[in-house]
């Protein structure tokens, strides 16, 4: 079967006026959001516009400036329309899960390292390989077809290592690392260590099993349903975001953001507002070079950085 062409490929005709118009009610629907928010939660606009030019514009930008000239593997999709059914039917699933499955995985045991354990598992199992046994049962897929692990990351080593470098420098000048690490007073062997076990398991539970949900197979469908990668960037976008709207309503205490007991436009706002815009950046990435382990890797070393301090605190307990 003759598979229709991808929007990699689909790209370098689109018309500018896609991503305009994409980019335009995602903008939107920003602003209507972050104006709520402001207006009855009293929520600084700060925060949410920093991330937004941070990751939404200049790194958006910088990937893509990174990405110009590299060949983008090849990533088949058979069915566009029932697959794109199935991914989002399975994320309604998965959504659920979030919110209340991770719950009840920590439950099974009071020891913290269990707990991190059970969940790093759970997460590989309910993004990544559910849905691939469902990818592989219904429409004969296999691992090839979704991630080139021959290649690797032979011609992109580039967007590796530019975004790379600017993300690691980001984290430690405006987040919690750069106040974190120094009151460890570790060396730099141990910071070493454990920022390389951080990395490790943050490219795996963070950006192993969300790169291959969002991006591989929700992106990648939606863009050849739509016949754009504008238009499956800012729904994907959205979706990611969303999903973590439940978990911030109903069991905030777990997500780890400093909202306290938020109000559903809160949970909603925020998961809009601060957690969606990441996914342009990452989105990008993918529609350029369609190589999993280059943003999986650059998903965890964004997320890697902010869990060295508490990697430490685990090596010396």
């Amino acid at each position: 079967m003759q598979t229709p062409p991808g929007p990699a490929r689909q790209s370098r005709s689109l018309p500018p006026r896609a991503w305009l118009y994409a980019l335009g009610a995602y903008l939107a629907l920003y602003a209507a959001l972050l104006a709520a928010l402001h207006r009855f939660e009293a929520f600084d606009p700060v925060e949410p516009l920093f991330v937004l030019g941070v990751y939404g514009a200049a790194f958006t930008a910088l990937a893509w400036w990174s990405t110009r000239g590299l060949e983008r593997r090849d990533i088949p999709v058979r069915k566009p329309r029932a697959e794109a059914a199935l991914v989002l039917l399975y994320f309604i699933v998965l959504a659920i899960f979030i919110t209340f499955g991770f719950d009840v995985v920590r439950g099974w045991s009071q020891d913290p390292s269990v707990q991190r354990g059970s969940i790093i598992v759970a997460k590989v199992v309910s993004f990544v390989l559910a849905p691939f046994l469902l990818m592989r049962g219904i429409f004969g897929y296999g691992v090839r077809d979704f991630v080139d692990l021959r290649s690797g990351l032979r011609g992109h080593w580039r967007p590796l290592v530019v975004v790379g470098i600017a993300l690691v420098a980001f984290q430690l000048v405006f987040g919690r690392a750069g106040r974190e690490l120094p009151a460890l007073e570790a060396g730099p062997g141990e910071i070493t260590i454990a920022a390389l076990l951080a990395l490790v398991r943050m490219t795996i539970e963070a950006g192993g099993v969300e790169e291959f949900f969002f991006r591989v197979l929700m992106l990648e469908r939606l863009a050849r349903l739509l016949r754009s990668g504008a238009w499956a960037v800012v729904v994907t976008s959205l979706l990611f975001g969303l999903a973590h709207a439940p978990g911030l309503y109903l069991r905030p205490e777990l997500t780890g953001e400093a909202l306290g007991e938020p109000s559903l436009l809160l949970a909603v706002g925020y998961s809009v507002c601060v957690l969606s815009v990441a996914g342009f950046l990452f989105g990008t990435l993918w529609l350029r070079t369609r190589n999993l382990l280059l943003v999986a890797l650059l998903h965890g070393l964004n997320d890697c950085i902010p869990a060295i301090a508490g990697t430490v605190d685990w090596m010396r307990s």
